[in-house]
């Protein structure tokens, strides 16, 4: 009988199988120990070596789009900043023209987009 190889010893319990014991932690252990591991060393550096080059990568994707993202809302602060000053002004032409100046629709008193 050949050993199972995950470990579970099958039983049969009436009509469907049943898994009912696992190998001891020692038998486990041993054969641990004696895996013979197929992969030589250099390729497991260079897989080390890819896999860290990836993280590297996809870190600074994520730290440019974060960038990206807080000068965009920087701008968009100041811009609206920019709107809310220039909509407190009591004269219409003066705030048609700041409005103009910071390129703004002036009718509806909303940045262009």
């Amino acid at each position: 009988m050949q050993a199972n190889p995950t470990g579970w010893e099958a039983a049969a319990t009436g009509s469907s199988v049943g898994y009912r014991t696992r190998r001891s932690p020692s038998r486990v252990r041993s054969w641990w120990q004696t895996r013979q591991w197929s992969v030589p060393s250099w390729q497991a550096l260079l897989a080390g070596a890819m896999l860290i080059g990836l993280l590297a990568a996809f870190h600074q994707v994520v730290a440019a789009g974060v960038s990206r993202a807080e000068a965009r809302h920087a701008a968009e602060r100041t811009h609206g900043d920019s709107l809310w000053r220039c909509n407190a002004l009591t004269g219409r032409s003066q705030r048609t023209e700041c409005l103009r100046q910071i390129g703004a629709d002036a009718e509806t008193m909303t940045a262009w987009k």
